[in-house]
Parts: C-alpha cells; sequence; structure tokens
C-alpha cells in the first residue's frame, strides 16, 4: 500500500483541515456593556459579575505549521485570514477593569507572545497623553517600583505606568470598539486622554519564504469593513491617527467621525435625560429594580461622559446657564434615584454580606459625586443648589446605607446625618424611624467598642504578671 502524503489532498480538503486545526475558537460570550456591569452590581446580582478577564477559550494545535515550509505557508495563510487577530497594546492606562467590565476575549495576555508574533491584520496602540489626566493607576497593576516615581510631580512619568500587549480575535474587535466608546464610565478622561494609533497590515515589510503576503487581502472594502465598528462607535476620542491605509480621503473620513460629539444639541440631551428619570421613577413605582437602575445608571453614565469629554465647553457655552443648572439639578436627581434604588436591595438582602458591602460601596459613591455636584457645575456657571427635602434624603440614604453595611467606623457619622435629616424635615416618620435604628446601632457598636477595649486592658494586665 501506497503511503499517504498529506500534500496530496485536494487544496480545499487541505484548508479545511487548516482552519479546524488553527480556528477552533469557542463561541465568543454574550458582549457586555460596561454600564450593564454597573447595573447589576446596582441591582443586586453581584453573582452575575465576572472578577476575571475573560480568555478566548480554544482547542488550537500548532504542531502542523511545523510540518513542511508548504504547509506552514498554506496553514498560517488560513489561520490569519480566519482568525483576523487584531493586537493591542496600552500604556499607562488601567485596562484590567475594562476587560474584566467589558468580558472581551483575550487570546493571550502574554507580553512576549503578543508582541514576538506577526500574523495580525491590524494593530492599536493606546497611551496616556502627557499632562492629561487618566484615572488613577490600580494598585497590582503596575509594572514599575514605587521608587521609580518622582514625589515632586502629581502624575507617574510618562510609561511608567501599566503596560499591557495582547491579542485578540477579529470578531470580537466590535465589542472591543464598543468597550472603548464607554471607557469613561470607569477610566475619566479616556476618550479626551488617551491617544490611539491604528494600523492597518502591520506585517513586516520582508516575510520569510514560508510564509504567503496577505497585502491582497488589504483593499478599500477590507479595510472599511475592518475599521466600521470602530467609526460607528467611537465619538469625541479627538487624538486618533492611522497607519498605513489604502485612501488618505478615507482616513479622513474616519477620524472626523470619531472625532465627533454626540451630544451637540442642549435641547435634546435634557430631552433624554429627563425621559431616562421619568421612566426610571416609573420602573421604581412598580419595584422592577434591574429596569429602573438601567435607566438611571445609563443617563449618569452619559452625563459623567459628556462632561469629561472634549466638546463639553461647546456644548456648555451653547445652552449657557440654564442649560447648565438644568443639568445639575437631573444629575443630582438621578444620583440620590439610583441610590434609592441600591438601598431597596440591601434592604432586601441584610445577611448577605457581599451584596451589602459591593451595592454599598457604589450607593456611597453616587451620594459623594451628588455632595460634591454643585461646586462641581459651579465651575461651568451654575448656581443651582439642592433643596431642603433634597439634602434630607441624601443624608438620610447615606446614614441608612452605612448602617445597613455594618459600617461601625462611621456609626458616629451616621448618627449626624440622620440628625441633619430630621433637622431638615417636619416629622417625616421614615426618617424618624431610621433614627431610632441607627441609634441602637450607635449604641450596640459602643457597647461592643467598650468590651473590646475592656478585654485588651485586661490581657495587658494579665501580661504583667506573667
Amino acid at each position: 500500500m501506497a503511503s499517504f502524503r498529506f500534500l496530496d489532498l485536494p487544496s480545499e480538503l487541505r484548508n479545511k483541515i487548516y482552519s479546524i486545526v488553527l480556528c477552533s475558537f469557542e463561541p465568543a460570550p454574550p458582549s457586555e456593556s460596561l454600564g450593564k456591569g454597573l447595573v447589576r452590581i446596582q441591582s443586586g446580582r453581584i453573582q452575575e459579575f465576572t472578577s476575571g478577564i475573560c480568555p478566548a477559550v480554544h482547542s488550537i494545535q500548532t504542531d502542523i505549521l511545523c510540518t513542511s515550509k508548504q504547509v506552514h505557508r498554506e496553514a498560517y495563510d488560513v489561520m490569519v485570514k480566519t482568525n483576523q487577530f487584531v493586537h493591542v497594546r496600552t500604556v499607562d492606562i488601567s485596562m484590567s477593569q475594562l476587560l474584566v467590565g467589558s468580558q472581551v476575549p483575550i487570546v493571550t495576555l502574554d507580553r512576549a507572545h503578543a508582541e514576538q508574533f506577526q500574523g495580525y491584520l491590524m494593530k492599536i496602540a493606546m497611551h496616556a497623553i502627557p499632562g492629561g489626566s487618566v484615572d488613577d493607576y490600580e494598585q497590582g497593576e503596575e509594572d514599575l517600583d514605587f521608587d521609580d516615581f518622582d514625589p515632586d510631580i502629581h502624575a507617574p512619568r510618562v510609561g511608567l505606568g501599566p503596560y499591557f500587549s495582547f491579542m485578540i480575535l477579529g470578531r470580537d474587535w466590535k465589542p472591543f470598539c464598543h468597550m472603548l466608546s464607554e471607557a469613561d464610565i470607569y477610566i475619566d478622561g479616556f476618550s479626551t486622554n488617551v491617544k490611539i494609533l491604528l494600523t492597518m497590515n502591520p506585517w513586516p515589510e520582508e516575510i520569510p519564504n514560508y510564509k504567503a503576503p496577505i497585502v491582497d487581502l488589504f483593499t478599500l472594502k477590507t479595510q472599511e469593513a475592518l475599521l466600521k465598528p470602530f467609526r460607528s462607535q467611537l465619538r469625541g476620542f479627538t487624538h486618533v491617527e492611522m497607519g498605513k491605509s489604502v485612501s488618505p480621503d478615507f482616513v479622513q473620513a474616519v477620524l472626523k467621525e470619531v472625532a465627533s460629539s454626540p451630544w451637540t444639541d442642549p435641547r435634546k440631551v435634557l430631552q433624554d435625560l429627563y425621559e431616562a428619570k421619568d421612566l426610571g421613577a416609573r420602573y421604581y413605582e412598580e419595584n422592577k429594580i434591574t429596569e429602573a437602575s438601567e435607566r438611571w445608571t445609563t443617563a449618569i453614565s452619559d452625563v459623567r461622559r459628556m462632561r469629561s469629554s472634549s466638546s463639553w465647553p461647546t456644548l456648555a457655552q451653547k445652552g449657557e446657564s440654564h442649560f447648565v443648572q438644568q443639568l445639575a439639578q437631573l444629575q443630582f436627581a438621578l444620583l440620590l434615584s439610583s441610590a434609592q434604588n441600591s438601598l431597596r436591595v440591601m434592604n432586601a438582602s441584610p445577611n448577605n454580606q457581599a451584596t451589602l458591602m459591593t451595592v454599598g460601596d457604589v450607593v456611597t459613591y453616587n451620594l459623594q459625586e451628588a455632595v460634591d455636584l454643585p461646586d462641581n457645575f459651579a465651575r461651568d456657571g451654575s448656581l443651582w443648589q439642592p433643596s431642603d427635602a433634597q439634602m434630607a434624603a441624601l443624608y438620610f440614604a447615606q446614614a441608612q446605607c452605612w448602617r445597613l453595611m455594618d459600617e461601625v467606623d462611621l456609626a458616629y457619622e451616621a448618627g449626624q446625618l440622620i440628625e441633619m435629616a430630621m433637622d431638615l424635615t417636619n416629622g417625616d416618620a421614615e426618617i424618624e424611624a431610621e433614627s431610632a435604628r441607627i441609634a441602637e446601632w450607635v449604641f450596640t457598636v459602643g457597647e461592643i467598642m467598650t468590651e473590646a477595649v475592656i478585654a485588651v486592658e485586661l490581657g495587658d494586665d494579665d501580661e504583667m504578671y506573667i
């Protein structure tokens, strides 16, 4: 019997084998919105919140690439054209929270492997602009020793922050772009203070003869398809550049689109926010916690992104002080409503410590933003101040939140806040009931602390007599 030779198989069959061996990735999980992740936390569904970066699960076997030069050439060609790998490199940007929140599948986070691979269809490099304000780096993400920081400057020197280099599949490029479009939710100033460089066809000028060139793949039609998610989803990104391209006109069209603002009409902005506020209120009355959270969280995030965007000065000037004051009033109401909605979750989960602490942290963050809001908006010409009733509701919400979290270190402050809420209202039954609960809590905390002090003192005395 004649021996079997792989190259004797028809090319169509060989290509199918290459595809099975080198392109077998499991289906991607449903694309995730960063805002949806916050909604799940605020509505108490933290068990659905993934804490890790999502891997692109596969059963790829690369041994076939070592068979022969011809097989390598054919197989590599199928692999890169089918998988359409995209290389992402970031410097001085805390990417972990974005990748965890979005759950975009990552082929490899190994920087060495990602850098060595040459079969990318596209590369995207991002870095924080020197002097720009991008959210503080997360501890544990840095690639340097803190001794490298200069204490006399307000930010780390350029290039000393978190450094990521990873690979994603072309199929996941669209959700990755969606992640970038929402990045301001998690990283303040992302759209305005991050520079993006896109490079199409990043293959080296010279390649070995056992690799097939893919220059013919980079037609204008192909580039338009690759960049469609990028140009359709990103807005307000003014620091974008593009490398190799077929058409300069196409490049300029893309850059113009991604730099344009999604917020141009002050009236439309207010109309959309009022609709979100009212719809959320309707859901709240119907006890639809998740639906209310979705509307309010999205609206809050939109205002945050809007005010950190490059188009905000123009929008504020166009809308004048009336627009800025209405926006301040709306954002305060949204933050307070969102906190009250989350407190329902906390009150319904008195024995679930994970829910209480996770949701409580978000509530505290939103309420602190509401406290700071009048001063922050005053910089844009707003004179708006919350009413006594609104401040009473805020004090009540924060005091109740700390009690439910059992933040013993803040028990005294919670007592002060509930007293301030009572001073601003006239016999509100709900506030008075909460005041009684907090008084009991403060008393219990005081007893526990006293017992602890006595125990320590007795322990010290025992040691003295040993």
